[in-house]
Parts: C-alpha cells; structure tokens; sequence
C-alpha cells in the first residue's frame, strides 16, 4: 500500500509531493511520475515532533541530515508497528543520541543558574545551543497558532513565485533548517521570522509594496534574523524559564505554551538597534549576491515613516525600529542590478490571497 505524503531535501525550500511505500526494511519515496526518489531504512527513522491520535507526523532520517516527510495522518506510522517495524510516537527530544543529550544538559543547567541567580542575560545565549529539530518544531507551532486567526493564502502560482524568490536569496545565506515562507490573511503592513527557519509574510505588505524588489529586501532582512537566530532569542527571553524547562523534557503543553505566548507577543515584538542593523547588513548583502535590487527596500521605508503619527501608522516600523541612519546605509550599500520577479511571477504573488 502507497500513502501520500510531502518531502522536503532540508536544503531549499522546495516541498515536492511523494507517494510513499514501506517495505520490509524501508521506505520508498516515489515522485508523482512513479519514478523512485529516495529509501529511508527503518533503521534510523524518528519522529521529528510528537504524534497524537491519528496524526499528522512529521518524519526524519539520521542519515538524510534535515530532510523531512510529512504525512496528513498517522496511518502508516501504524502499519509500521504493526509489520514490527519501528514504532514512532514521540520527539526526538524524548529518544535523544548522545549529543542532543549533552546539548539538553548543557540548556538545563544555564537554564536553572538564569532561575538561580537572576541573570538574564544568559538566555538569549541559548539560541545557539538549541538544536534545530527543537526550533523548527516551535516555529511549526507559532505559525499553527497564527494561522488559526489569519488563515495562509494559497495561491498556487503565488506560492510558487515567493518559494523561488526565497531561494534564491537564501542559496547566499547559511540556515541551519529549510526556509518556509508563507502568507497571511492579515492587512497589517509586517513580515516576521520565525524559530526553525519560517518566515511569515502578511497580505498588507504585499499591497503596500510597488514591485517585487520592496517585497524582496524586507525577505532578505527576516531571512538575515534567522541566520542569527533572533527570533529565538526572542523567543527564548519571552517565554520564561520554567516554560522552557518543560519543552526541554518533551512536555507537549509547554511546547504549545511557548508557541502561543511567542504568536501573540509578534504584535509588541521589536529587536534591538544592534539585531536591526546586522539583519539590514546581512539584507543587503543577500540582494547584492542575487543582483536584486534594493533601492526599492529604502524607498518602501521611507514612505511607511512618513506614516508615523497617521491613522496608517506601519506595523513593520514598530516591530522593526526605523532610522535614517538604516536607510541611508541600505542606500550606500545596495548595488544589485535586477528585478526580484518578473511581471507574472509579481502579478501572481500579490493575488495570492484571492
């Protein structure tokens, strides 16, 4: 028996549909011409967050690095179990190997001297000792929850038009995940960065941008937040100690706690001058490796400040603080040369809502 499922390779942010078939010591991926994509050995395979009832599960490979399956239900977790092969139920928090087991001691004991002594200042520290399995699950999760009041837009050609246009700004950029970027239902003029490599864009953007390169620029600054993994950091000192202690044992609630607490903090969210300024200098260094021009980025800023004090008064600049200083820098900087899209790819993206 086939089961439908997503794949994505844990190096683009391409996600391609597969039919999966297990066997008697593997499972098969097949594209959707029939032809044969990849075998994951039952030896190996875990689940890359928990599973509850009857799905959905989310599969990994120790030996494909950060390639995911993605199945709708928990079916063929089931035939697994039942034809003796592994049984895949929980987080590989809660079946760590020896590393991530050193890592989560190493998270605890900062976590509990942070609680002992008062010092936060070590938790934004912590983003870079957290493994990227954990982020993506909580970015998964934040995203779940915004989703839940905004819905995604889906637009086919739309969808596709952003998912180039990502990769080709972070084939320039080091992620430790794949890049996602989705967008919302929502008429607020922001885009934010996620934990685990998610990047959500708003409608309001989308319409408020004049072409392609605006919308580009504001991209490659999230994209440049999560290479410096800032919205965990954020995450890390919003959500609390005893919060995080509880995600780090596998607690389900304290994962959905986080993730909850983090969705709706997005709307006072804002990052420091110093988060801000490396993020615009990585941006721009990322549109000049795509030769995307980011003229366009200065220009969508300065327009939406000089919003400030209006009943239109940007979310963006309150999330992402603005000064003249960063625009004139993005100007100094950008020599990028061409378009982030061309006319139908742009046309597709801005009605990717309808």
């Amino acid at each position: 028996m086939r089961y439908t499922g997503s794949y994505t390779d844990g190096r683009t942010a391409a996600r391609q549909e597969v039919l999966i078939e297990p066997g008697r010591t593997a499972l098969r991926l097949y594209r959707p011409d029939g032809s044969l994509l990849d075998e994951w050995p039952f030896t190996g395979l875990l689940a890359a967050e928990e599973v509850y009832g009857d799905g959905p599960a989310r599969l990994r490979h120790r030996a494909h690095g950060e390639a995911t399956l993605s199945l709708p239900t928990a079916a063929l977790l089931r035939q697994l179990a039942a034809q003796g092969g592994p049984r895949l139920g929980g987080h590989p928090w809660l079946h760590p190997t020896l590393g991530t087991a050193v890592v989560a001691l190493v998270l605890a004991a900062l976590l509990l001297a942070a609680v002992a002594w008062g010092l936060p200042r070590l938790l934004a520290p912590l983003a870079a000792w957290v493994p990227a399995s954990w982020s993506e699950v909580l970015g998964e999760r934040v995203e779940t929850q915004l989703a839940a009041v905004h819905p995604v837009c889906s637009g086919a050609a739309g969808q596709r038009a952003l998912d180039a246009l990502a990769q080709r700004l972070a084939s320039h950029a080091t992620l430790a995940v794949p890049l996602r970027v989705r967008v919302l239902r929502d008429d607020g003029v922001n885009a934010f960065a996620l934990p685990g490599g998610r990047i959500v864009v708003l409608r309001g953007l989308l319409r408020e941008a004049h072409d392609p390169d605006a919308v580009a620029g504001v991209l490659a600054h999230e994209i440049a937040h999560e290479v410096y993994r800032h919205p965990l950091q954020g995450l890390i000192r919003s959500a609390g100690t005893r919060l995080l202690l509880g995600a780090l044992v596998g607690s389900h609630s304290s994962m959905e706690s986080i993730a909850g607490r983090f969705a709706q903090s997005l709307v006072l969210f804002s990052y420091s001058r110093a988060d801000e300024a490396a993020a615009d200098a990585l941006g721009v260094r990322l549109l000049n490796a795509a030769d995307i021009r980011g003229q366009p980025l200065a220009a969508l800023l300065e327009r939406l400040s000089a919003l400030h004090g209006k009943d239109r008064a940007p979310a963006l600049l309150s999330t992402h603080p603005l000064t003249a200083e960063r625009i004139a820098a993005i100007r100094a900087e950008a020599h990028g040369k061409g378009p982030a899209l061309d006319s139908a790819q742009w046309r597709a993206l801005r009605h990717i809502c309808e």
